[in-house]
């Protein structure tokens, strides 16, 4: 897996990516395992670490007004799973958390040229991700079938 920071205990501060239930949470945190722990505590909803950078509360509050239009409300830290930020995740876990913002860096341009070439290009991305998803279907079943044939 590409540069995704695993921040266990420490005291090395760090800007997180958590879906919650149908939500994504961005938030900053000095020990992501205890911050787990206090959303594990108060929800039943399922946790899933998405992506984890250093950076502390300036990056945090950037990526908020990064993604401003894809927050659930002006008073918390929590965010509708929907383009940019579900494709954001998408390149900061494929490649990096800088790929990721190279990317909204140019999707905007393209959005500032041309709106219509910026969803052709949006299109694109979702195409490939969808490609991608079903090859990795495809060669797990193959995976899974090979095992069984073998008695593995």
């Amino acid at each position: 897996m590409p540069e995704i920071a695993s921040v266990n205990g420490s005291a090395a501060p760090v800007v997180y990516f958590v879906r919650i239930g149908k939500h994504i949470k961005i938030g900053f945190t000095t020990n992501l395992t205890e911050r787990l722990k206090s959303f594990r505590s108060a929800t039943a909803e399922p946790i899933v670490v998405l992506v984890t950078a250093p950076g502390g509360r300036n990056l945090e509050q950037k990526l908020h007004l990064l993604f401003a239009e894809n927050r659930i409300n002006k008073h918390n830290e929590f965010f509708r799973n929907e383009r940019p930020l579900s494709e954001f995740i998408y390149f900061a876990r494929e490649s990096s958390f800088a790929g990721g913002l190279d990317y909204l860096k140019r999707l905007r341009e393209i959005q500032a040229r041309a709106p219509s070439k910026a969803e052709q290009f949006a299109r694109r991305v979702a195409e490939r991700r969808k490609t991608k998803a079903e090859e990795d279907t495809y060669y797990a079943k193959l995976v899974d079938e090979r095992r069984q044939k073998l008695g593995w």
